[in-house]
């Protein structure tokens, strides 16, 4: 057949194949109207690309598939569209052609608890994925920022926050169920399978990770979906203090956590290990208005803390912008707007209590604040 490039050409294929689009998906999931068009005309990049022909919206992988080998026969382009969170560009339509949006390729996420893994279909996003099987207390660790989906963020090998510690999407792929460009529906891994090793045969997985719909439309994630780290939360100082003397005899990393407020990942646990949040250690602010001092426990954040005192007309003057925890921003020396007139947390602090780890070896933990004043 002879190849299409025009732009002419192109809508001349997709006008004759409107009604071969229709008996597969249906009338209401071929869109040609010029609002819904421009819907799927870009994403949040800053490219510019005419909208598409029409937007396509199937609701199964079988559907894909006959709409995929319609289009690679009459060879109109196919560009697939998740959320339309990405960056790159990759979801535009620059030849016009088709869109295929994936969001109505629907179903509850299926998780494997046992394997650590959970498959998704195209229409749910990592923040669904994640309230789904957070009764588990498995979750799944790559973060970009956006709430993408999770099959999108394979097309475009997504990372995040977390990729130090749990790597990106290329690390945590486990299967993939993608249809390629004439229809043929590939499972890279094997149907239902969710093998670890990559030595049989071509990883075919890792192939179409990051591939940016070029090489198929993926109808089927499976991903992983490993128990967090082990978080404590102690209640006072003493509890503390026992926890990190046994932590520190075995040879356990631990992070001290706040509020999470922080730019600088300071209270990331990179080695794994204990998350030692200080959320629960609370306590009223003890002022002492003649001295122009304030006692804090690690739950008080600046803007409690300038509620609790303020009928003394006295306040707290460091800001950072986030509502931290005041410890934390000791343990971070935050500053802020106000440092000019009255210096950052270095010239604020006057004295900190605080339960130090024991430093046998390079596996010294860092400290835990406790007590500002």
């Amino acid at each position: 057949m002879k190849k299409v490039f025009t732009a002419q050409a192109i809508q001349t294929a997709i006008e004759k194949s409107l009604p071969d689009f229709q008996k597969i998906a249906g009338n209401g999931a071929v869109r040609t109207q010029d609002s819904v068009r421009r819907q799927f005309q870009r994403d949040e990049s800053h490219f510019i690309a005419p909208p598409p022909s029409v937007v396509l919206e199937p609701t199964s992988t079988e559907q894909v598939s006959q709409l995929l080998q319609i289009c690679n026969d009459r060879q109109i382009p196919v560009v697939p569209f998740g959320t339309g969170t990405g960056l790159e560009g990759g979801s535009m339509s620059t030849l016009a052609g088709v869109c295929m949006s994936t969001q109505q390729i629907g179903g509850e996420p299926t998780l494997r608890e046992q394997d650590f893994v959970c498959s998704v279909k195209p229409s749910t996003t990592r923040l669904a994925l994640n309230e789904a099987i957070k009764s588990s207390g498995l979750f799944f660790p790559v973060d970009p920022g956006a709430d993408a989906s999770v099959c999108g963020m394979v097309a475009t090998s997504a990372s995040g926050t977390n990729a130090i510690r749990y790597g990106t999407m290329k690390e945590n792929v486990v299967n993939l169920e993608v249809v390629l460009a004439d229809g043929t529906i590939l499972d890279t891994k094997g149907k239902g399978r969710c093998p670890r090793k990559s030595s049989a045969g071509f990883n075919f997985t890792e192939l179409f990770v990051g591939s940016e719909g070029t090489l198929g439309i993926i109808t089927q994630a499976t991903v992983r979906a490993p128990p967090p780290s082990v978080v404590l939360e102690p209640t006072s100082t003493e509890q503390v203090s026992q926890l990190l003397r046994i932590c520190n005899d075995r040879q356990i990393p631990v992070v001290p956590f706040g509020t999470g407020t922080g730019l600088e990942g300071g209270s990331m646990s990179t080695l794994a290990g204990v998350c030692m949040s200080t959320q629960q250690i609370a306590g009223e602010p003890t002022l002492r208005e003649q001295d122009f001092v304030c006692s804090v426990k690690p739950s008080t954040t600046r803007l409690t803390l300038n509620e609790a005192i303020k009928t003394s007309g006295l306040f707290f003057p460091v800001d950072p912008g986030a509502d931290a925890s005041v410890c934390g921003m000791a343990a971070t020396s935050a500053s802020g707007t106000n440092a000019i007139r009255y210096g950052t947390m270095k010239e604020n602090v006057v004295l900190l209590k605080m339960v130090e780890s024991l430093k046998k070896d390079k596996h010294a933990f860092r400290g835990c604040f406790l007590h500002e004043t």
